[in-house]
């Protein structure tokens, strides 16, 4: 139903305006839009904005939906308590570091 919905909304010209990864409901019943942007590219207020359009389009068949910003770092500029609702902007620096650590604790735990 996903990918039937995005291949009917997101072609011709708005092809250009469909999101990096929309990814269906996890185990809260949750799905998840993921931004990415360039590993040399600092994220700012803007890609915060377009990931937000995505969600509003989205919105109108799934819903909720979180979203994640991922690029190279995030714009200095950018208050983390002014960030949007259900949004989280990360470095991939920060997403490699977050699944390292789990994937120790899993290792640690596995017996």
């Amino acid at each position: 139903m996903r990918q039937q919905y995005c291949d009917e909304e997101f072609k011709g010209p708005n092809a250009a305006k469909r999101p990096d990864l929309f990814l269906a409901q996890n185990v809260l019943m949750r799905y998840l839009l993921i931004e990415f942007k360039r590993p040399s590219h600092a994220i700012t207020r803007d890609d915060e904005n377009q990931a937000e359009k995505y969600r509003d389009d989205l919105t109108l068949r799934f819903s909720p939906i979180d979203i994640l910003v991922v690029g190279g770092s995030i714009n200095a500029s950018i208050q983390r308590d002014s960030i949007g609702p259900n949004i989280k902007l990360l470095s991939f620096d920060a997403v490699i570091s977050t699944a390292r650590t789990q994937l120790g604790w899993l290792i640690q735990n596995w017996k």
